[in-house]
């Protein structure tokens, strides 16, 4: 709902509304880790306390403050009385990136989930495991700020797709040689790079290759198969390590993202110089 909303924003570039929206989130993931300790350590009470406090202020921040804009409203309920049509082009693109998003997530999952259990079973103390998360946020609040900085300079958020895909695949081509804590840390770098460059890019290209009466619809789309592949990540990846191994589970992580790397490449430049873009 929040990136349906992002998307009745046109005071600004779409990039970076969602940029933001990526950024502010994981600048929430910082303050909260970096926090939870020192509170818990007091009182686990005091910790449910702050947490509902907090949802209270975030209610209160959308009854006042979430609020698309009139004209908004009967310009979107005019356009879903007839049948929008979207390119085929269009159509294809965002064809790609859904299910790039599927599997992109299966395989992320792995590092919440069962990469847990392969460093813990190496010695290595699950407070360093979730260290690697504090790093995640941490660095995904810099290269957003980095990215955004850049995006002054070049506009082609296909590249920044690519990029990213890139990146993740090569997060679990170094696992396969990590032996030690500070191999994990280099990998989780990799990977924070790569997500930060290609999550928040997807949603704003799907913005820009749909109309304004489904703009909503689609965003809501992206976020249920990003959300298909993080239902069956974990699953995936018990049975790939019940039925081989971890390093098998790497090996086929990376290649799959490299394959969704070419796929999005093909179909992007097939499709590219003939999708009608809105605004």
């Amino acid at each position: 709902m929040v990136n349906s909303l992002g998307t009745t924003i046109h005071s600004r570039d779409g990039r970076y509304i969602f940029n933001m929206l990526y950024f502010a989130q994981n600048l929430g993931v910082v303050l909260g880790t970096a926090l939870v300790g020192f509170v818990y350590s007091t009182s686990v009470t005091l910790l449910f306390a702050i947490a509902f406090s907090l949802f209270v202020c975030f209610m209160a921040v959308v009854v006042t403050c979430y609020r698309a804009p009139a004209v908004m409203h009967r310009h979107v309920v005019a356009q879903t009385q007839e049948k929008v049509t979207i390119a085929r082009p269009n159509r294809r693109i965002m064809a790609a990136f859904f299910l790039s998003l599927v599997i992109i997530w299966i395989m992320y999952e792995q590092w919440v989930s069962n990469l847990s259990v392969y460093m813990t079973g190496m010695g290595i103390p699950m407070r360093d495991y979730s260290l690697l998360w504090t790093l995640n946020a941490g660095l995904i609040v810099v290269f957003q700020a980095i990215i955004n900085w850049l995006s002054n300079f070049f506009s082609n958020l296909y590249l920044q797709v690519y990029a990213g895909i890139f990146f993740v695949a090569l997060s679990f081509f170094t696992l396969i040689f990590a032996k030690d804590y500070m191999h994990f840390v280099i990998a989780m770098v990799i990977l924070t790079l790569g997500e930060a460059t290609a999550f928040p890019a997807i949603p704003a290209i799907v913005n820009s290759l749909t109309p304004h009466a489904v703009k909503g619809k689609y965003q809501g789309m992206a976020n249920a198969w990003a959300s298909v592949g993080k239902a069956f990540g974990p699953l995936f990846g018990g049975l790939v390590i019940d039925h081989g191994s971890y390093t098998l589970l790497f090996i086929l992580a990376a290649v799959a993202n490299l394959m969704i790397l070419g796929l999005n490449g093909l179909v992007i430049q097939r499709n590219q110089h003939r999708v009608e873009i809105y605004k």
